[in-house]
């Protein structure tokens, strides 16, 4: 693990501080991975038929339905540029590097609102099903005048086995001792047992049992939602929570979460459901395949999207081309002058279709066409039953036809052929809320970024990177609200009161402000807009969409964006980076939660052969990490461009590798 702090770490981890050595090379030499590849086919060309199979077995998560052979060719390459992103900070030259060459290079730890990170601590945790109040906690040695030692030891078995019955004499008692009776059971057992007063021969007794049906009274107190980590490995958030939903036999949408997680990383958030003990999630989350879950908490709110602080990521840059004395300025410009604060392209989705256009789409209202552009064909990235799913609906617009295709029930395309089904051919609107509203608003959010960018890269070249006259700050004491949040006309908080409120900066304050503190308007209506040309920009490109600021409050109030407001420039905090060398491009370079918990450590090797950058940085939510990257390589961080680094992709760099990805789930 890195230590922390403003500065450097050398190769064995001993923190060093931040020097400011003065670049003099024009441009660092771009080092050949020649050697690293050819290590790595040796080692592949070793695997034999047996890892052939398993990288298959690994490639379907278990599923037989095949993807095509060269489905990485068939996908989306969607660069930086497309996308907006275009301008850096420094001038620094950059270098060659590899960003997540593995997924166990890349980890995530959540920030919540207390300013915590969020870790996995237990693979087993103690489980604790009762909402438990120390408040509200009454003991039964405070009724033992009212029912004896021996009923409480018998009502105790009775709770915790769920069977049988107890039955108490009170032949004897007064009716208000009865009730006091009653009432201690009561106030120590709550809604678990249930007492009766009856008749037996000449004698009277409470007749106490196990409450059966207990679902619609178990929750019945203030803390009625549970909170646990959930720890992922090479799994999207969406599809974690999707899964986790379906093991508890809950919708689609069920699993509350603060924040989306890189896929490929091995990342610690929290997440929150509504009625489900403790148990039934660990239990759900036992079968799947690179997660675990612990740190269970009763609360009486759910979590929502932009209910944190930001996240911490350790990353791993290998096979780096650089010196010691070239990544030193980089790392200090980073830390001194932080990088612009794009969307990266994880926003704009993976696959052929870019979700801003979907989200296009529906803020134009062109339902039909947002449908369309979901289940449009993938020239080959899908599985063969979703790729005949979506030639099915591209030619017949049967739904049912479609939707029997499918073998897996729970992607995005399978609920909104679902929803096709059920609702009328033209009820389109309906028939898109069987999508998960996050995933409905990830489009929105995707459409609002791509606009963002473009605005951001043409207020740089033009302005610079100092505020001018126009400019939007925050007014004193405000703070930006989440730009994952949800913004639409449905959520408060896009009311003009939950919106921070924004000012011009005039020439009598310029001197006032820095880059730091510009904002710009994600689109929508509840916004301001600068004073400068920055508002032509938006318009132009609204125009070109056949969009105006008034249409995007629609009649649709799902699909109205309020909008929001965004830093145009972010500086991490508690940055430090360190250069180590390897030899294995198995071995870790940086240790996981489950990692720890396993007593893992990692295999130091001060004359390897290859040169890893390991960063440690905390960022705001709604940040992206892949742009502080791009700041210091000064290169595109889309997939295609980094497999193009990469001398075998990681599933088949080496036998090893592979089985170490696969140990690691």
């Amino acid at each position: 693990m890195t230590s922390r702090g403003s500065g450097r770490l050398d190769a064995v981890g001993n923190h060093r501080s931040s020097s400011r050595t003065q670049l003099h090379t024009a441009h660092p030499s771009r080092v050949s991975a020649i050697s690293l590849a050819a290590t790595c086919t040796k080692m592949s060309n070793r695997r034999g038929k047996f890892h052939q199979k398993r990288k298959i077995e690994h490639q379907n998560l278990g599923h037989s339905n095949k993807r095509p052979k060269g489905e990485e060719h068939a996908q989306l390459k969607l660069k930086e540029v497309d996308v907006g992103v275009t301008e850096y900070v420094s001038d620094c030259p950059g270098f060659s590097g590899i960003i997540k060459q593995r997924f166990s290079d890349f980890l995530v730890n959540e920030i919540d609102l207390d300013d915590q990170e969020i870790h996995l601590t237990d693979k087993n945790p103690t489980i604790l099903d009762e909402p438990f109040d120390q408040s509200d906690y009454v003991s039964n040695d405070d009724f033992t005048d009212v029912i004896s030692k021996g009923d409480w030891e018998a009502l105790k078995t009775l709770a915790d086995t769920k069977s049988g019955s107890v039955d108490i004499d009170v032949s004897t008692k007064s009716k208000d001792e009865r009730r006091q009776i009653h009432e201690s059971i009561k106030k120590v057992y709550k809604n678990e047992l249930t007492a009766n007063t009856k008749d037996m021969g000449d004698k009277k007794f409470i007749s106490v049992i196990f409450k059966k049906d207990t679902r619609s009274t178990y929750y019945n107190n203030k803390n009625r939602y549970v909170h646990f980590t959930l720890y992922k490995e090479n799994t999207d958030t969406m599809e974690a929570a999707n899964l986790i939903a379906r093991n508890l036999h809950l919708r689609p949408g069920s699993i509350n979460f603060a924040g989306t997680k890189d896929k490929r990383a091995k990342t610690c958030q929290k997440m929150s459901v509504m009625n489900v003990k403790p148990s039934r999630i660990f239990n759900a989350v036992k079968s799947l395949r690179g997660m675990k879950v612990d740190g269970f908490k009763f609360c009486s709110k759910p979590l929502q999207l932009g209910m944190l602080n930001g996240n911490r990521f350790q990353i791993v840059l290998r096979n780096v081309s650089a010196s010691d004395e070239q990544i030193e300025p980089v790392m200090n410009s980073l830390l001194e002058n932080g990088f612009l604060n794009y969307f990266g392209l994880q926003r704009f989705g993976t696959q052929s279709v870019p979700t801003y256009q979907i989200g296009k789409a529906l803020v134009c209202g062109n339902w039909q066409e947002a449908v369309d552009l979901i289940l449009k064909p993938r020239d080959g990235f899908d599985y063969p039953d979703m790729a005949k799913a979506r030639e099915i609906w591209l030619e017949t617009k049967d739904a049912d036809a479609a939707f029997q295709q499918l073998t897996r029930k729970t992607s995005v395309e399978a609920q909104l052929l679902r929803g096709l089904q059920e609702n009328h051919k033209n009820d389109l609107v309906n028939a898109l809320e069987s999508i998960p509203r996050n995933t409905r608003l990830l489009y929105l959010h995707s459409y609002q970024s791509y606009i963002w960018n473009h605005v951001l890269s043409r207020r740089i070249k033009e302005y610079g990177f100092k505020p001018v006259v126009g400019d939007l700050v925050l007014a004193n004491g405000c703070k930006i609200e989440d730009s994952e949040c949800d913004l639409t006309e449905e959520c408060p908080k896009q009311e003009p009161s939950k919106l921070p409120n924004v000012l011009p900066i005039t020439a009598d304050d310029l001197e006032k402000y820095s880059i730091f503190d510009v904002v710009l308007p994600l689109p929508g209506f509840n916004v301001k807009y600068p004073e400068n040309k920055c508002s032509e920009w938006y318009n132009e490109l609204f125009e070109k969409d056949g969009l105006t600021i008034d249409s995007m409050k629609q009649n649709v109030r799902k699909y109205s964006m309020g909008g929001a407001y965004r830093k145009v420039s972010c500086l991490p905090k508690k940055v430090s980076w360190k250069v180590v060398q390897y030899d294995d491009v198995a071995e870790p370079l940086v240790l996981s939660d489950l990692d720890i918990l396993d007593k893992k450590e990692i295999v130091k090797c001060s004359e390897g052969k290859y040169k890893a950058l390991v960063l440690d940085f905390c960022l705001p939510s709604s940040v992206y990490a892949t742009m502080a990257l791009r700041e210091v390589l000064k290169m595109d961080t889309s997939t295609h461009s980094q497999k193009a680094l990469n001398p075998v992709e990681e599933k088949d760099s080496a036998v090893a590798a592979a089985a170490k990805d696969d140990g690691e789930r």
